[in-house]
């Protein structure tokens, strides 16, 4: 509205509009008196300046918020989150949690995808005409050629390249670290996992004798501070 309002402070002023302007400002003055008359929650201020006329709609009780879509079931809070990041406050996590989901499982879910995707297929069918330790060996080999054309050495090279010996010792020292790969199953199969673990990897699962010997190393090992657990999703083991 605000290109439709010309400078409008005098009579003189209106009388040297076009008519079609004149005929727009008048018809904005009839909505702002009908709004009036039906009692409407917003009020309506027109403000002509010498320079132009700015249509501003304000609300007696509140500060006017910019204009934003309603919210919906599946995003509560789109469309209704102030701008004002300081004055954020976090919800109780009952209102985020989706009760609709309890009990179930996305296995299901994923199996149907896998189904019906193509690279899962070609995969598949690779492994069992040549098997998986064939498989390993060509994807061994197409990761060393691919890192090969952008000049990354190998682990003994980048040793040696450092001020290693020609034939470099490792020494091992007191581990920081426990890193444990529970299982390969998981309830999800993501295409950038990289030990390629899906609700199909049943088998390759940490057994509750090797869980136990992991206890048992972990207590043995004082100068260990940091537990990595990882799979797989770990949470499905039944040692998790």
């Amino acid at each position: 509205l605000v290109p439709v309002l010309e400078t409008a402070r005098t009579a003189k002023d209106m009388m040297a509009l076009p008519p079609s302007r004149v005929a727009a400002i008048a018809i904005i003055h009839a909505i702002v008196w009908f709004s009036a008359v039906l009692g409407s929650a917003v009020s309506f201020v027109i403000i002509p300046t010498r320079t132009s006329s700015t249509l501003c709609i304000s609300n007696s009780k509140h500060r006017r918020q910019p204009s934003v879509p309603r919210a919906s079931s599946s995003l509560p809070d789109y469309g209704t989150t102030s701008v004002e990041i300081d004055e954020h406050r976090l919800a109780k996590i009952d209102k985020w949690r989706r009760k609709d989901l309890d009990g179930k499982s996305l296995v299901d879910q994923t199996m149907l995808e896998l189904e019906n995707d193509a690279d899962f297929q070609r995969t598949s069918e690779r492994i069992a005409t040549v098997g998986e330790k064939q498989m390993s060996i060509e994807e061994r080999t197409k990761r060393r050629r691919a890192l090969d054309s952008l000049g990354v050495p190998s682990f003994t090279e980048f040793l040696v390249d450092n001020g290693a010996a020609d034939a470099p010792v490792l020494y091992r020292r007191d581990p920081e670290v426990l890193q444990l790969n529970i299982g390969l199953y998981c309830n999800q199969a993501c295409g950038h996992c990289h030990v390629e673990s899906s609700p199909l990897r049943t088998k390759e699962m940490m057994t509750a004798e090797v869980a136990s010997k992991c206890i048992e190393l972990l207590k043995k090992s004082p100068t260990i501070h940091t537990l990595d657990i990882t799979g797989g999703a770990p949470e499905l083991n039944d040692s998790f």
